[in-house]
C-alpha cells in the first residue's frame, strides 16, 4: 500500500500540533504552581514548579518561584540553588540575582546576600525595591548611614515605596540615639 508514503507527514504534523499543546500544559502548571505559592501551598507549589523544570529546564519563572517556595518553607540550599538555577537560565536577570540575594540575606549571609543584590542593581538600576532591599542589609548589619543612602535612592526611584520610606525613617532615628 501507499500508506508508508504519508507517515513522514503524518510525523511532522503530530509534532507541530503537539508543542502547542505542551506549551499550554506547562503554562497551567506554572499558572497552578503560583496559585499554590499564593495560597501558601508550599508542597504542592513545590510540586508542581519541579515539574514545570522538568518539562520546561529553561523556565525562569519556574526556578524564581521554586525558589521563593523552598525558602518559605525553610530549605534555604535547595532555595539557593533554584535561583541559581533561575540565573543559569538568563545571567542577565536582575531578579533572579535580586531574589537570591534575599534569600541569602534571610539566612544572615549578608556578604552573599549583598553581592547578589548589587548585581541585580547593576543589571536594573532603576528599580527601586533592590535599593531599598540593599538599605536594610545595611541596617541589619549597624551600618546605618549606607543604610539611609540606599533608602534614599530607593524613594528617588520609587516614591511610592512604603517600605523603604518607613525604613529610612526608623534608620534615621536609631542613628540619632
Amino acid at each position: 500500500m501507499k500508506l508508508h508514503r504519508f507517515f513522514p507527514f503524518l510525523i511532522g504534523f503530530s509534532l507541530i500540533v503537539a508543542q502547542p499543546a505542551s506549551a499550554n500544559i506547562i503554562d497551567n502548571m506554572l499558572q497552578n504552581g503560583q496559585l499554590a505559592l499564593d495560597a501558601r501551598k508550599l508542597s504542592e507549589a513545590e510540586r508542581m514548579l519541579q515539574r514545570v523544570i522538568e518539562l520546561d529546564p529553561t523556565n525562569i519563572t519556574a526556578h524564581k518561584n521554586l525558589c521563593q517556595a523552598l525558602e518559605l518553607q525553610g530549605k534555604i540550599e535547595e532555595a539557593v540553588a533554584a535561583c541559581r538555577g533561575a540565573i543559569a537560565v538568563n545571567t542577565r536577570d536582575g531578579d533572579a540575582y535580586y531574589r537570591l540575594g534575599m534569600v541569602l540575606a534571610n539566612a544572615q549571609n549578608y556578604n552573599g546576600a549583598m553581592i547578589n543584590i548589587r548585581r541585580a542593581i547593576g543589571l536594573d538600576s532603576q528599580n527601586g525595591k533592590y535599593y531599598a532591599s540593599l538599605g536594610e542589609i545595611l541596617q541589619r548589619q549597624g551600618k546605618l548611614e549606607e543604610a539611609i543612602a540606599y533608602y534614599k535612592e530607593a524613594l528617588e526611584l520609587s516614591p511610592g515605596l512604603d517600605v523603604a520610606r518607613a525604613k529610612l525613617q526608623e534608620a534615621e532615628s536609631l542613628l540619632q540615639l
